[in-house]
């Protein structure tokens, strides 16, 4: 890992997570992909909650690098949501460490705007089915998407694929 800080060189992979009122999907993607590292991202609504269950996390292992706060409820909240997540991603060294968008959870803006981050940095995804359901949808749509790409190029591999 050449170049990498001494801050992030036990840190390979970071999985960015919503947490809403259900955790069950967080669960199950820890248990299911072995997450070791997350940032969490949250409404401001939620914030007591979610402090309460990063300590939950940290006691079980995870690694709660960072917890970032947004008010999913107004007009440039997607905006300001996009805004955040990206600040944060560009914190962490891209070429040492792999950053997944985990799609599940939160409100569906969220969702949205983590969707969005995930499509402009070109990361790797994933969404729980749903809580009883052992079973994980791997996404790398974004992934193979070049920043090089127009909007015409995307429009088309959407329309007709690789």
């Amino acid at each position: 890992m050449t170049g990498m800080s001494e801050q992030y060189s036990n840190i390979s992979k970071i999985y960015l997570l919503n947490v809403g009122i259900s955790k069950e999907h967080i669960e199950k993607a820890i248990m299911s992909l072995n997450i070791e590292n997350v940032i969490l991202f949250s409404s401001v609504q939620m914030k007591e909650d979610t402090i309460s269950y990063a300590g939950h996390l940290k006691e079980t292992g995870v690694n709660v690098l960072d917890m970032v706060f947004v008010d999913p409820f107004t007009e440039t909240s997607v905006n300001e949501m996009i805004q955040s997540m990206l600040r944060i991603v560009d914190e962490y060294p891209s070429d040492d460490i792999e950053i997944i968008a985990g799609l599940t959870g939160g409100t569906n803006l969220m969702a949205i705007s983590l969707g969005i981050v995930a499509f402009i940095k070109g990361l790797r995804c994933n969404y729980v089915l749903n809580k009883d359901a052992d079973f994980i949808i791997p996404i790398d749509t974004f992934e193979k998407l070049s920043p090089e790409m127009t909007l015409k190029d995307v429009e088309f591999y959407f329309k007709e694929g690789f």
